[in-house]
């Protein structure tokens, strides 16, 4: 997947997208606006990476696919998913 952290970022990406739809700003009207808007921005995404995750499994394999594994905190700590 060259390098993208395609599965943290679908597990994340709501999470993000909630945290900016509550930092929002104005009146209630345009509010509700731009939050839909991004939550439907944040769904489509989502949506199309776990496409191509679906698209690139390999059915014939039984190891683990799409692992990410990554240093944390200089120690050791690691990320994995």
């Amino acid at each position: 997947m060259a390098g993208l952290p395609i599965l943290s970022i679908i597990v994340f990406l709501p999470t993000v997208a909630a945290i900016v739809i509550l930092l929002l700003k104005g009146d209630e009207e345009g509010v509700a606006k731009a939050s839909r808007n991004i939550a439907f921005a944040a769904t489509m995404i989502d949506f199309a990476l776990s496409l191509r995750l679906w698209g690139a499994f390999d059915p014939a394999s039984a190891d683990f696919q799409f692992v990410e594994s990554a240093s944390w905190l200089g120690g050791g700590i690691t990320y994995k998913m």
